[in-house]
């Protein structure tokens, strides 16, 4: 973008002037990647001086447009602390690149509106929307970095706050946090603080203070209160306030927003000795801070990352946490899953480094420990139980009821422990997924069962051969590998595999959890035969003849009426 160019655009445009000699700046060099010019936005009949600021990167960049002060209009919504009129958010929006001119003017047309919304309060409802970006924003605003469990009510309540000097965490009284004290403090955090939620009015009128504006204690008090509900007023000084002299240092504050979520924000209280809450009294002198909070508790942060709230309460067993397991482990964690419970007996090796989901920290701990070890400090919202033992071991300790679980899962890759699994499974009606990798990246599989229905893992297998299965039963020689000898045995494929693998079977797991499916099935993933056959190995006939389209529209095909372990379940 040249100067020249850009002041034609302007030329060109309705409702934008330069304030400038045309000639003096048809003279000026770029000595930076920047263009600066004053000029007036005509919004409403009403001339605006605002500076326009474009980038040699223009259209990719848009351009600035910034009035002298954020408040010279009064205070507006979308106008940003320096200045700068936001009236795009560019986040999946499209722009046309090939026509600079008409970026340019959509782009004028579009701040202007900004303005004019703004002056005749349309977009007054945005300073509710967007009330903790005003808020974070404020020159006043504590470095205390505050995290928030707590669950999210219609009624004031008392909270408790762990600290130490830059961060703090939020929690409901009745919390058990160690785990987040893991999370979060690297030392045990030195101070317990109470404090106070008070969810505010959905219909009331909600201007935040100015960037620069420091509010005194009776300032924000006067703000606050119209803004409680007269009988959350009531809860506040009947049940609260009045009934312990304590110090409440801290008040949440939960401002529901028109799209349905609540935004936190709060402040932190200086007490004066021997004066009342400032709730309760005015010019009690106490010092008031604002503080920025993050919302950290599950209705908030599972569907940001995609992850289901009802899943809270499901429970699955995990059997088997090598290579697919471990990342199944990962990935369900992931999804908004409230309980897993681990089962291996194995320990990761080094060697297993490069399929294993996690890193060589935990090399020489129990697979299941280090899995736990690893979710328990990098991921919110699930319990983790660790069991280093085999599946028959762990249930002979009959610590455990299999029909608790809504699900059980294994990745074991083990035909002959699936089978048992999957015999034991089918007589206590407990829905079974079984996923497992092909050699050499040709595929891989996940299958359901569910409860009584016809259609299990025993199904699959027809003189002793998985008709699942990509490989062909007449092969020359076996498939695995051997890393040192008859310890070390290992079946080829890569982490990219068990990690395709794995998504086929969350995804399973997730929509039979949540009611999306209610049938028995067999999905499958196609990979490349190119290595598997350069090694002399034989393709199966369904690998052969199937697309994979063709192949999800029979995933019910499996089933086996005559099977051992379910033909008869519905004659019973």
């Amino acid at each position: 973008m040249d100067i020249t160019t850009l002041i034609n655009y302007i030329k060109e445009t309705e409702k934008i002037s330069l304030i400038a000699d045309e000639n003096l700046l048809s003279q000026i060099a770029m000595r930076s990647p920047f263009i600066f010019l004053n000029c007036i936005l005509k919004v409403d009949e009403k001339d605006i001086p605002i500076k326009l600021v474009i980038t040699s990167e223009f259209p990719e960049a848009l351009p600035k447009f910034l009035l002298d002060k954020y408040d010279t209009l009064g205070f507006l919504p979308h106008i940003e602390p320096n200045g700068s009129i936001c009236f795009l958010e560019k986040e999946s929006v499209y722009i046309n690149v090939e026509e600079p001119k008409a970026v340019f003017q959509a782009s004028v047309e579009l701040a202007i509106k900004t303005l004019s919304d703004g002056l005749n309060e349309l977009n007054n409802k945005d300073f509710r929307e967007e009330f903790h970006v005003f808020w974070e924003r404020n020159k006043y605003i504590s470095n205390l970095n505050v995290i928030s469990l707590i669950d999210i009510i219609d009624t004031p309540k008392k909270v408790q706050l762990l600290k130490d000097n830059r961060r703090a965490i939020l929690f409901d009284l009745d919390r058990n946090i160690e785990r987040q004290k893991r999370i979060f403090f690297k030392r045990t955090p030195s101070l317990t603080k109470t404090g106070i939620y008070v969810p505010l009015l959905e219909d009331c009128d909600l201007t935040p203070p100015k960037y620069d504006q420091k509010w005194s204690v009776d300032e924000f008090v006067n703000w606050l209160k119209p803004k409680i509900s007269l009988q959350n007023w009531k809860i506040l000084t009947e049940e609260i306030l009045n009934k312990k002299p304590e110090r409440y240092e801290y008040l949440v504050l939960g401002i529901p927003r028109n799209t349905g979520a609540t935004i936190l924000v709060g402040v932190q209280l200086k007490p004066k000795k021997r004066t009342n809450h400032p709730l309760l009294e005015e010019k009690t002198g106490w010092g008031l801070s604002l503080l920025d909070i993050s919302r950290l508790d599950m209705p908030s942060i599972l569907p940001r990352g995609g992850a289901n709230v009802d899943l809270q309460k499901k429970k699955v067993l995990l059997i088997g946490c090598g290579s697919v397991g471990s990342h199944i482990a990962l990935m369900l964690s992931k999804t908004g899953l409230g309980f897993l419970d681990l089962v291996d007996y194995d320990k990761f090796k080094i060697e297993n480094i490069q399929r294993f989901s996690i890193g060589i920290e935990h090399v020489g701990k129990s697979k299941v420990d280090a899995l736990k070890d690893y979710l328990d400090k990098n991921v919110i919202g699930i319990n983790i139980s660790a069991n280093n033992k085999n599946f028959n071991d762990f249930i002979k300790e009959g610590n455990i009821n299999l029909s608790d679980y809504d699900l059980i899962v294994s990745a074991t890759g083990d035909p002959t422990i699936n089978l048992s699994i999957n015999n034991k499974l089918k007589k206590l009606k407990v829905p079974f997924i079984i996923g497992w990798n092909e050699p050499y990246g040709i595929g891989g599989h996940a299958l359901l069962s569910i409860d009584d229905l016809n259609g299990c893992y025993r199904c699959l297998f027809r003189n002793r051969y998985n008709v699942a299965s990509f490989a062909s039963s007449d092969q020359s020689k076996p498939f695995y590998k051997k890393h040192l000898g008859c310890g070390e045995v290992y079946t080829p494929y890569s982490a990219l595999d068990s990690i395709r693998t794995s998504e086929l079977v969350v995804r399973l797991v997730n929509s039979f959890l949540t009611g999306k499916i209610n049938r028995p099935q067999l999905i499958s993933w196609i990979g490349d035969s190119k290595e598997f056959l350069e090694e002399g190995y034989k393709l199966s006939t369904r690998y052969a003849n199937q697309t994979q389209d063709e192949m999800n529209k029979n995933r019910f095909a499996f089933i086996n009426l005559e099977c051992p372990h379910c033909g008869k379940i519905n004659d019973n």
